[in-house]
């Protein structure tokens, strides 16, 4: 980036340090050949596959300012020190360089966030943005809903059940008004006197299939450059080839290595099995053909009562104690009450639990029908970390909609499908309710370990804890540590860690001036509609791609590592030849794949450190 002198005020560079002596000449295979390994999902090493989602449905409004006149911007900051010593940093708000008075604003954070009162002006053909006074207490937030016009104003209505809304301060001039699902829209900005001023928005409309990217394969061969091949393990025969195959149905969390792991077989024979599976990648929903001699029964889950031993439950289960070892990844015979274990389904007994305690959480499900079903379920956390959710039904249940998030004691049976009939209920802690509080937040040790203390303004300290694992908060600050600001937070009687008590933390913001109060939202029962229902199986069609461009290109990993740090320990020593093939599917959404060119003699049979695939 030059300034108006042509001065040079940042320079950005991605720096590959090799030596341009060849190491020598090796034979590399065809791109007909490579082509087969691309086609083959047996071949997962010497493989790397990425796929990018494509942008369409996808629609973008950032807000623009005039120039030469007085406004207020909202943007994030980068700041980036002079090359020469002495020289002022160039701050930059959203990619435009600041000046007037910003002082204190090179001290900040990198992507920090603030507001910024001043005007735009161009100089020597060069936008500038003149600050007047700037205010790092603010915070950015999504807002998701649908936008309608009421008179000369945009309205955001919210879609999270609250029904609010907010007027949007100077709206595009084409906003994406009344969109209707499965189409969404997220607008990103703060809440001032009760109106939006708004960033950023996007929607997504119909058409589009989803967001970021992913990839598979497990990466490159080591390389070989001896001269002396080494030789690769060959397959093994089959030795069931002439007994039945299992049908498994995909469950949600399921892996492909922990399905071949159950069934004792490797992922590329069931990949073999099931042609339209690509390499990798099982969905929820989908039916997989096993290739097994005696397959394995299929698991249920059993919560360890006490008393409970590991060999009296695998005479239970009608198995081992090895086995069941196995399925649940233990290294010795120990199990605690409260543990969720997995045992083989098919001989599950019906389980009585007294006073089982966990949170309730409600949904409700709309269905393209027009009807709707309301769900209770049971999210009971373990002594071990986790937590294990269970389905109730009773016809009681509907007693339960005021203590929606809240903690509560189950007295019923755990059937053999893993659902809790529930005969009776208590609530511990009748007058529990979530709490907006105000304060600042410190990080401590306590117990000899970091944690996050949250004091309000009365005075009082916890130690906050995440609702996503339910365990300390050990760095999440929000904005800069001492910063008055409000979260939504739900305090357990007794419940303490290291002799302080515990606030579980929903929603964090600073306290912005003239900005929103925080509204309690973890209590709102969910709603899916149909469409975005996670409970409904996912469809699926197996693709049709189309190869755009196949080209020999060459490939190093950690390109960022290869200067200025040559004995970091993932940095590739060569640079090696791949094929690369780009296209895109149907959809849109496009892919890369990276053949490793080498012949086989070049390689060693084993994985090369790699960063990994995303």
């Amino acid at each position: 980036m030059l300034d108006q002198n042509s001065e040079i005020l940042r320079v950005d560079a991605s720096l590959v340090d090799y030596e341009p002596v060849p190491v020598g000449e090796y034979g590399i295979i065809s791109a007909q050949e490579a082509f087969e390994k691309l086609r083959d999902d047996h071949v997962l090493t010497g493989k790397m596959e990425f796929v990018h989602s494509s942008s369409e449905g996808l629609h973008d409004w950032y807000r623009s300012y005039p120039d030469n006149q007085p406004v207020t911007v909202l943007g994030y900051l980068s700041t980036y020190p002079a090359a020469q010593p002495g020289q002022p940093a160039l701050v930059l708000l959203d990619g435009v360089p600041v000046v007037g008075n910003i002082d204190g604003l090179e001290r900040l954070d990198s992507y920090s966030f603030i507001k910024v009162t001043g005007q735009y002006v161009v100089e020597n053909g060069i936008r500038k943005l003149t600050v007047e006074s700037w205010d790092r207490k603010v915070q950015e937030m999504p807002f998701s809903g649908t936008l309608s016009r009421e008179g000369d104003q945009v309205v955001l209505t919210r879609d999270d059940g609250s029904g609010t809304q907010y007027a949007l301060i100077d709206p595009p001039a084409n906003p994406p008004l009344d969109i209707q699902p499965p189409a969404s829209l997220e607008v990103y900005g703060m809440i001032t006197d009760n109106k939006i001023s708004w960033t950023f928005m996007r929607l997504f409309d119909n058409n589009y299939g989803g967001g970021g990217g992913g990839g598979s394969g497990l990466g490159f061969y080591k390389l070989n450059l001896t001269g002396t091949p080494v030789a690769f393990p060959t397959a093994t025969p089959e030795t069931n080839a002439n007994l039945a195959n299992v049908e498994y149905v995909v469950k949600e969390g399921d892996t492909l290595a922990a399905i071949a792991q159950h069934y004792g077989i490797t992922p590329e024979k069931i990949i073999q099995a099931n042609s339209w599976l690509e390499a990798g990648v099982v969905l929820p929903g989908k039916t997989l053909t096993i290739p097994m001699a005696q397959p394995s029964p299929v698991l249920g889950q059993y919560t360890v009562k006490e008393g409970d031993t590991l060999s009296a439950l695998a005479q239970t289960f009608g198995t081992t104690v090895d086995e069941l070892m196995r399925l649940n990844n233990l290294t010795d015979s120990n199990i605690y009450i409260g543990q969720t274990l997995n045992v083989p389904e098919a001989e599950l007994p019906e389980q009585r639990v007294e006073d089982l305690r966990g949170y309730l959480y409600i949904s409700i499900h709309n269905k393209a029908d027009g009807t709707s079903s309301k769900e209770y379920t049971l999210e009971v956390e373990q002594d071990g970390g986790g937590s294990g959710t269970y389905t109730m039904e009773s016809s009681i249940l509907n007693e339960l909609d005021t203590y929606n998030a809240l903690p509560i004691l189950v007295t019923g049976t755990i059937d053999k499908t893993g659902k809790l009939v529930v005969d009776s209920y208590k609530i511990p802690y009748p007058d529990l309710h979530f709490q907006i509080l105000k304060g600042t937040q410190k990080t401590e040790q306590v117990s000899g370990q970091n944690v996050v203390v949250f004091t309000t303004e009365d005075g009082k300290s916890y130690v906050e804890f995440l609702v996503t694992n339910n365990i300390p908060n050990t760095t999440s600050i929000t904005g800069i540590q001492g910063d008055l600001i409000q979260q939504e937070l739900l305090i357990i009687p007794d419940e303490m860690f290291g002799g302080m008590p515990v606030a579980h933390v929903y929603q964090s913001a600073i306290v912005q001036e003239n900005g929103p109060e925080m509204e309690p939202t973890a209590n709102r029962v969910r709603v899916f509609n149909a469409g975005n229902d996670p409970s409904a199986p996912p469809t699926y069609t197996q693709p049709d791609l189309i190869i755009d461009q196949v080209e020999l290109a060459y490939y190093v990993s950690n390109p960022y590592y290869q200067v200025n740090d040559p004995n970091y320990s993932r940095r590739s020593p060569y640079v090696q030849p791949v094929w690369h093939f780009h296209g895109h599917y149907a959809d849109g959404n496009e892919f890369d794949v990276l053949i490793q060119a080498l012949r086989q003699e070049f390689l060693l049979p084993e994985l090369a450190p790699s960063p990994g695939i995303g």
